[in-house]
């Protein structure tokens, strides 16, 4: 297991038993073929044969690098660069109604202005998104400006400001197999939530509906490798409203291994060319509780990251 990170403070860099080597990579958006250039230098030193990418901006930008990426030995099971367009947050609503979800108000916003007028226009309170990551509600006006420059600092352009939707939140972690065909999911129900909208408490469980929506969305992306679909869910009428898909394994995917039924090792089966055997399934009722640990490490190996990009575990 080769890790990938950008910064030092990367904390999960340091995770012991995790990693045989980590490398810190350039940033995309700053230098684009560096990003390339390392990630084959990587590739070259370690002899790895797979990449897994963990953040969107990685899979809007490698979408297009599937030939690249094999030139230089790294097996990859992603998107086309259609359909990761048609998943961004401000593309996706057509796809989610032809699916069968509702679908929230949704505007995009480049400047304050901008989305001054999207949150009077959608009504309050309004949450207000970044580009790739972390959604905040607003309740009026005075709190879209602050949060309309931190979003746009950390995420860029633009800022979304969507709909509040009415329902329990539910999320699915997905892998499919080819184009369009759903082979794994594992659903879970969301009860607890930092203030940047991430999930710190769920339980796994099973919706029929759901199942079905987020099949026929993938089945309508053509959709490639792992992604998480967000939605929610009214518990009165069974009506699904769909908030965003990532083109990830979400956060809390470690799950999976306790759940029976581990979508990252399947998806490595995928690249080795193994079959999938028949959907295990997954067990309902477990709860998701995420810890935060607080550890120490030799100031040599923050050192050993921040200076030499690389850390031998």
């Amino acid at each position: 297991m080769i890790g990938l990170c950008y910064e030092p403070t990367d904390t999960g860099a340091y995770v012991d038993g995790l990693f045989d080597r980590v490398y810190r990579m350039p940033r995309i958006e700053a230098d684009p073929q560096a990003y390339l250039q390392r990630l084959h230098a990587v590739a070259a030193a370690t002899g790895a044969g797979a990449l897994l990418p963990t953040l969107d901006p990685e899979v809007a930008f490698l979408a297009g690098q599937e030939r690249w990426l094999e030139q230089h030995g790294l097996r990859a099971l992603l998107p086309t660069p259609s359909a990761a367009a048609q998943a961004a947050k401000w593309a996706i609503a057509e796809p989610g109604r032809t699916a069968g979800f509702r679908v929230p108000t949704l505007r995009t916003a480049r400047t304050l202005d901008e989305a001054l007028r999207a949150a009077e226009f959608i009504g309050f309170p309004v949450m207000v998104k970044g580009a790739f990551y972390e959604a905040h509600r607003a309740e009026q006006a005075d709190e879209i400006p602050a949060l309309f420059r931190a979003l746009a600092g950390r995420w860029g352009l633009p800022v979304l400001v969507q709909a509040q939707a009415i329902g329990a939140e539910i999320v699915a972690a997905c892998l499919c197999d080819r184009p369009g065909r759903l082979r794994r999911w594992i659903a879970m129900r969301k009860f607890g939530m930092n203030e940047q909208g991430t999930t710190w408490c769920g339980v796994t469980f099973r919706n029929d509906s759901f199942f079905t929506a987020c099949e026929r969305l993938l089945e309508i992306l053509q959709w490639s490798g792992p992604c998480e679909v967000e939605a929610k869910i009214d518990e009165t009428s069974g009506m699904l409203t769909l908030l965003e898909l990532n083109t990830r394994f979400p956060s809390w995917i470690g799950i999976a291994t306790e759940v029976g039924s581990n979508l990252p090792f399947d998806l490595i089966r995928l690249l080795r060319g193994e079959p999938l055997d028949v959907d295990p399934g997954f067990r309902t009722g477990l709860v998701m509780v995420r810890q935060h640990h607080d550890r120490t490490i030799p100031l040599s190996r923050f050192v050993d990251v921040a200076v030499g990009g690389v850390l031998s575990v």
